[in-house]
């Protein structure tokens, strides 16, 4: 059973410790937060993730997995606080009970106030400090408000979208060939091969439907995040080791993310096993599912495009060099990605990183400045030349293979 909500230092309560219960608690009685065995129809432009009714902008991290269960109850994605309810003349109805959610206020520390917060200041610190603290704060579903627009009226009336999705395969295989990928179709088992950054499928014709093919597909492209070249997660093939657990939660946190959004379906053959694992991570560190939620949210953000510091570009994690628009793509006018097939190629895309960013001094007003002499020296110093002819050996852009990609068996596949 869950172990009962601990308190830190002083009077503060331990909120890490009082979400990981309640996430031990949920797993325990069977019911994961982030797995729902049925699929529902709907409404086309209705976000499949929890967001926010009177802002529109979605919850992200550990608030999904905590909200996520009551929005697929009900088929409906929006959660408010009382006071956001209460200002757009909407009524949480009497008696109904709100779901804690939480979220981080930066506060300053001092030294007096070492002996509530040592935790977090350290010990013999006495610099005053900024740190993150978990607070809590309490939203209330959509059910339980009166007077909320319908689900047709806030994002307009339209035929619920098919439980199949094989209408949605051209969606899905752009992004899947977006990421840049190597996949391969062959045998009788998906996995994710470190060592060779290989993702292999079944044939598709083995899959009984589009949503499980690409639900695969998709849970072993959040394995390939892991990479070093994308995300760089630590990888082990020993399924006793917590590392290994570890992966494997952040990739069905994720899996669950991504079919939310895109309507695919992925079942593990070792469900019960793997909440096994999970169970003893979660009991063993209060803070785990929070990193893992955290990690999760930068897999699903990355594969749709949607991260706000990095973007994929030929397999490759680099730093996004434009803004995201409000629904998460980038802006239509945004120059298409240079394909990187040589080392003049990562070159070339280094400059334009360092360019763009230095521009984007100049047009905030230091064009007379330092900075923007330095972009003048960088210009004349840097020319972009149109033709490339030097090629790179492949193993240069690979890297060196981890410690950990040794073989362990017969296959060097993460499933």
């Amino acid at each position: 059973m869950a172990t009962s909500t601990r308190r830190g230092r002083g009077s503060h309560p331990d909120l890490y410790q009082e979400v990981t219960d309640r996430i031990v608690a949920m797993i325990e009685a069977g019911a994961a937060p982030w797995r729902k065995p049925w699929t529902m129809p709907r409404l086309p432009g209705v976000p499949a993730l929890p967001v926010n009714a009177a802002t529109g902008q979605p919850y992200h991290g550990i608030n999904v997995l905590l909200l996520l269960p009551l929005s697929m109850l009900f088929g409906d994605p929006r959660w408010c606080s009382y006071r956001q309810a209460e200002a757009r003349g909407w009524q949480v109805r009497q008696g109904e009970r709100g779901t804690p959610i939480c979220f981080y206020k930066l506060l300053e520390v001092g030294p007096e106030e070492r002996d509530d917060l040592g935790a977090l200041v350290g010990e013999g610190d006495e610099a005053v400090r900024t740190v993150p603290l978990l607070r809590r704060s309490t939203v209330f579903h959509a059910s339980q408000i009166e007077g909320l627009p319908t689900l047709e009226e806030a994002y307009g009336a339209g035929e619920s979208s098919p439980e199949a999705a094989w209408d949605a395969e051209v969606r899905l295989e752009a992004l899947l060939a977006r990421s840049g990928a190597a996949i391969e179709h062959r045998g009788a088992r998906a996995y994710y091969q470190p060592g060779e950054d290989r993702i292999v499928l079944p044939p598709r014709g083995r899959f009984p439907s589009a949503a499980a093919y690409y639900g695969t597909a998709f849970h072993e492209l959040g394995h390939w995040t892991g990479h070093e070249r994308r995300l760089n997660r630590p990888f082990s093939f020993d399924r006793s080791a917590p590392d290994y657990a570890r992966e494997e939660l952040r990739a069905e946190l994720a899996s669950a993310f991504l079919n939310a959004e895109l309507g695919c379906q992925h079942d593990l053959d070792e469900h019960a096993a793997y909440l096994a694992m999970y169970l003893e991570l979660l009991r063993q560190d209060r803070k785990e599912i929070f990193r893992a939620a955290k990690d999760a949210q930068a897999i699903a953000d990355l594969i749709l495009d949607r991260h706000p510091r990095l973007r994929l570009e030929q397999g490759m994690a680099v730093p996004r060099t434009g803004s995201l628009e409000p629904d998460g793509l980038m802006p239509a006018t945004a120059d298409p990605p240079v394909p990187i097939r040589t080392f003049d190629d990562l070159l070339i895309a280094h400059q334009r990183l360092i360019g763009g960013a230095l521009r984007e001094v100049v047009r905030c007003g230091d064009d007379e400045g330092s900075l923007g002499r330095l972009v003048s020296h960088l210009a004349a110093a840097l020319p972009i030349s149109p033709t490339v002819t030097t090629a790179l050996p492949q193993k240069t852009l690979i890297g060196k293979s981890r410690p950990n990609e040794r073989a362990h068996g017969p296959v060097l596949g993460w499933g």
